[in-house]
């Protein structure tokens, strides 16, 4: 009779067998049977599920190998391990049951169990400047909604989510960001860290790029001077070494014609002729 009593308070009961659900990673379910020290060996177990409610393992066997197994873990618990999850393992019915008895319940998923990670792949930046800098930051896949901060150097300021929707049970968020004193940052590297789960530690950051080299109006003025001059001094150098090779060139032709000397040096009284001598000195 108590052998009776005890066999009719048994029952078994699954649930997620790890602490957090990512897609593309494994996935494991377990059931535990209670009221009972072992699970007796004259009884079935079997795993079945997901929308069709198909039979996954049962004894052991599994109906798709390379897909899903199970783990059996004496005394009381066996499991299921799905390789690779992905969404259609999740929000649908499971159940577990062990001869006569069963648990059946829907996998969900919150922000308590599951966690889906944004990648650069699915992240998207529009930058504009236009008297101050704007950036949209959109996030095409992620689960739970994450809090956002834009970092530009060492300050840091929050974004404002101005778009929201829902791809099945994932998000697709943008987020606006206004820097308005541009000119306080310029050259400044700019970044995104979004806080993803704080549950599970989860965060994600992403580098935008440098900002623009930015000149006040002064700057701008004394740069164009400057470089105005840089080219001017060249210029005269050349114009005053132009006018020292002329002026030199006229003064030694100015000495050449000074220097010839014409001497009567000698007289024929014959023929009264008087010959003239050329010396140049």
């Amino acid at each position: 009779m108590a052998a009776f009593y005890i066999a009719s308070t048994a029952k078994v009961f699954w649930q997620l067998g790890q602490e957090v659900i990512e897609l593309g990673k494994p996935l494991i379910l377990q059931c535990t049977i209670l009221g009972l020290d072992y699970i007796p060996k004259d009884k079935s177990r079997q795993w079945t599920g997901e929308i069709n409610n198909r039979l996954f393992t049962f004894n052991g066997v599994s109906t798709c190998p390379s897909n899903y197994t199970e783990i059996l873990e004496p005394p009381k618990t066996f499991k299921i391990y799905f390789n690779s999850t992905s969404i259609y393992n999740l929000n649908c019915p499971y159940s577990c049951r062990v001869g006569t008895m069963f648990d059946e319940k829907f996998l969900t998923v919150n922000e308590s169990n599951f966690v889906y990670m944004p990648t650069a792949r699915t992240t998207k930046l529009i930058e504009s400047y236009n008297g101050s800098y704007m950036l949209n930051f959109n996030i095409e896949k992620v689960y739970p909604k994450p809090t956002c901060h834009i970092t530009v150097g060492e300050s840091m300021f929050n974004s404002s989510m101005v778009t929201e929707q829902k791809q099945g049970f994932l998000y697709n968020i943008t987020y606006y960001y206004k820097l308005s004193k541009e000119t306080q940052y310029c050259g400044e590297y700019l970044s995104v860290r979004c806080i993803v789960s704080s549950r599970h530690n989860r965060l994600y950051n992403y580098t935008v790029g440098q900002l623009k080299q930015c000149q006040s109006g002064k700057n701008s003025h004394a740069t164009a001077v400057i470089v105005a001059v840089c080219v001017a001094i060249p210029a005269l150098l050349v114009i005053l070494l132009l006018v020292s090779n002329i002026h030199s060139i006229c003064k030694r032709k100015k000495l050449d014609e000074n220097n010839t000397r014409y001497h009567a040096v000698s007289l024929d009284t014959d023929t009264k002729a008087v010959s003239l001598h050329i010396q140049h000195t």
